[in-house]
């Protein structure tokens, strides 16, 4: 007969329900005051299993290793210190908002991992030249052309031309990173709506006329159901 989850099973369950990312080592950090080696093997080895029976879902992200806090973000900032990939767990209906999930170590991600990016070709010879290279080269050559008093290669149209397309593309960049923002902001507004429909009972049509009297509500996340207000979850 089954026993049912094991310790770190239960623990890594109960941190996937209060997280929307749960970085392995951090739950380990949050239940034991001094964790050896052994801890983390065998929370690592829990949610792996937990991963391959469907239980939870499973992925890297980018998380400081001092603080545990996860960066969801293409390029991570140092924190207490350098962010790197570690393990996490997120619950099976959740992990889709972890906008950038971090490519797992040593190559090629396990089966029972979720979302792992395609990892990274390793260069060969030269790395590639970007556009804020090319501009920067070419700054320079117009610069160096005109302190020795020569014809210069490169001309100063040139050059805004390519500053106005690092331009362009930034602001593009910018777009795209602050439309994930608003997507992941009203996803997470309609679970939280949903956890407060379980948890209400029957005061939860007086909830759902405080929530459709608010126009910022409306505006993030839309109304509530026709049904809503009406009837109450099954618990």
């Amino acid at each position: 007969m089954s026993k049912g989850p094991g310790r770190w099973q239960q623990r890594l369950l109960r941190a996937a329900g209060g997280a929307v990312i749960a970085p392995v080592g951090g739950v380990v950090r949050a239940c034991v005051v001094s964790p050896v080696r052994a801890d983390y093997t065998s929370a690592r080895r829990a949610a792996r299993t937990m991963a391959e029976a469907s239980r939870l879902a499973a992925c890297y992200a980018w998380t400081c290793p001092g603080c545990f806090r996860v960066q969801d973000r293409p390029d991570p900032e140092s924190c207490c210190r350098p962010a790197r990939a570690m393990l996490a767990v997120a619950n099976p209906g959740r992990v889709h908002l972890l906008a950038h999930p971090a490519p797992p170590p040593g190559g090629r991600p396990p089966s029972w991992l979720s979302d792992a990016p395609a990892p990274r070709p390793a260069p060969a010879g030269l790395a590639a030249v970007t556009l804020d290279d090319v501009a920067a080269l070419a700054l320079r050559r117009l610069w160096e052309a005109l302190a020795a008093g020569t014809t210069p290669v490169v001309t100063a149209r040139d050059v805004a031309a390519l500053a106005r397309l690092q331009l362009l593309i930034r602001q593009d960049e910018r777009d795209r990173v602050r439309a994930r923002s608003d997507e992941q902001w009203k996803l997470a507004t309609k679970e939280l709506l949903w956890i407060a429909r379980g948890h209400l009972g029957d005061r939860w049509p007086d909830f759902v006329t405080d929530v459709r009297a608010s126009q910022a509500l409306r505006d993030l996340c839309g109304p509530p159901g026709r049904d809503s207000a009406r009837t109450a979850p099954a618990r």
